[in-house]
């Protein structure tokens, strides 16, 4: 067995290893006594001022990829990168777990958020709205129509829940969600608020001058689009599009103009409003109602900002163990920092969440929520929820701090970000008695500083 020896509050250079049992070859500056009267000498006492907090159980900093974490077996993505973690949005969540099975801890780490847009260009997926142009945020939209219904422009705009996809290995972008119209000619006034439900896909060019085709890219605000901006750009070809209602209306979409002259085009500024990640593009259609009429040849066009999935958790687990049978790829306790910004399931806002993952075979991992419109989950059970302010933003880079005590059915979940903001959930549970400690994602791009966990002899 190897011990840890640390002075003070623990970091990378603070401690040593030393074989249990050796304490006669102990450095002469490391105290002997137990200051706080735990029961645990302050050579290896993790805070000889806290009495709540014992023995130094586990440290990791990451600098090495040495094989003491390792990802679960559902999960098998290498999550080592330049000392760090990284993860990509994959579905469950994404998970590293030590070997080593503790009962009563608690677990320190610090971590900072880097987004998802920047790194996520394999298997993407952002949430869609219009584009706002720049000066005028009442002149957005993501589809415009002339002649939808003959003569005149209409526009439509996103429902929430709009996704668009790009994955990279399969060279396919789609984008799927309701549009719903805002804006009619004189005459019209009936179709405000139709519904239509869209289906897009496109295949992938290139990037840059390898696929901005024989006409683009397409410059709309051509002062802020200078070719070291462009050739960051996206380009695709449209190869289905179609939107629908439910009582029987059917618009299908053809690229314009032809021989991809001017393509889909994604990327900061690309969706020619403003500055922000997104995309547009350009086409003819034909709208087929119900009764048979046809208005045929149109034409339209879309401009809409691509934004990350804004729900995300990073978070610290407690008594975990490899699950088999779920995405998540473990069942156990998870204090995490997390954010939803979805309004279907998921209730808005920034919060602290203690949460139990329990063992059992998958059944709806979207299902992370506690309100009474989500579909059944029966593993997963969130035990507090605490809100937390927009002083920090993960998705931006700002650093925080998570402790998670974990003392019989105790649980305990702290936060500390920006401008020493403080945020605790509490709860109680039994249905882990033991085992690792971890890390985890969702839909989050971060890096972990450390990982430190003590013995734990009382909770906070």
């Amino acid at each position: 067995m190897v011990r840890f020896l640390c002075l003070g509050l623990l970091t990378a250079t603070s401690c040593i290893d030393q074989p249990a049992g050796e304490g006669s070859t102990t450095s002469t500056s490391l105290s002997r006594f137990d200051k706080d009267g735990d029961g645990v000498r302050a050579e290896f006492d993790c805070d000889d001022k806290d009495a709540r907090v014992g023995e130094l159980l586990y440290y990791n900093n990451f600098q090495d990829d040495d094989g003491e974490m390792s990802t679960t077996a559902a999960l098998p993505d290498a999550w080592m990168q330049d000392g760090g973690l990284a993860a990509n949005e994959r579905g469950g969540q994404q998970a590293l777990l030590a070997a080593t099975s503790y009962k009563d801890t608690v677990t320190f780490t610090k971590l900072r958020g880097n987004g998802m847009e920047r790194k996520c260009t394999d298997d993407c997926a952002f949430s869609v709205r219009h584009a706002e142009k720049v000066g005028d945020s009442s002149a957005g939209h993501a589809f415009w129509f002339n002649g939808l219904y003959g003569a005149g422009n209409f526009r439509m705009k996103f429902k929430t829940g709009a996704r668009f996809r790009f994955d990279r290995d399969a060279g396919v972008a789609t984008l799927r969600g309701t549009a719903v119209v805002y804006l009619t000619p004189v005459g019209h006034q009936d179709k405000m608020g139709q519904e239509w439900a869209v289906d897009m896909e496109w295949a992938h060019r290139g990037r840059g001058a390898a696929g901005e085709g024989i006409g683009g890219p397409k410059r709309e605000r051509a002062r802020n689009q200078p070719i070291s901006v462009t050739d960051q750009w996206e380009y695709f070809d449209m190869t289905h599009g179609e939107l629908s209602t439910e009582d029987g209306h059917h618009v299908s979409l053809v690229q314009f103009p032809a021989n991809s002259r001017y393509p889909l085009q994604v990327g900061t500024w690309a969706n020619n409003k403003n500055h922000l990640f997104g995309g547009s593009s350009w086409f003819t259609f034909t709208h087929v109602l119900p009764s048979g009429q046809t208005f045929v040849n149109n034409r339209g066009d879309i401009n809409v900002e691509f934004h990350e999935r804004d729900r995300f958790r990073a978070g610290i687990l407690a008594r975990a163990n490899v699950d088999r049978d779920q995405d998540e790829g473990f069942h156990g306790y998870r204090c995490a920092v997390a954010r939803n910004s979805e309004v279907d399931c998921h209730k808005p806002g920034r919060f602290v969440q203690l949460a139990s993952f329990l063992d059992g075979p998958e059944d709806n991992i979207n299902s992370e929520c506690d309100n009474e419109t989500c579909p059944a989950n029966t593993t997963f059970k969130q035990l507090a929820r605490s809100e937390r302010s927009d002083r920090t933003d993960v998705l931006n880079g700002d650093k925080t701090a998570l402790t998670f005590w974990a003392v019989g059915e105790e649980l305990v979940c702290e936060f500390e970000g920006n401008m020493g903001e403080k945020v605790t959930a509490r709860g109680t549970d039994s249905d882990f008695k033991e085992g690792t400690t971890g890390l985890s994602l969702l839909n989050l791009h971060t890096e972990y500083a450390e990982v430190k966990v003590c013995e734990a002899l009382a909770a906070p």
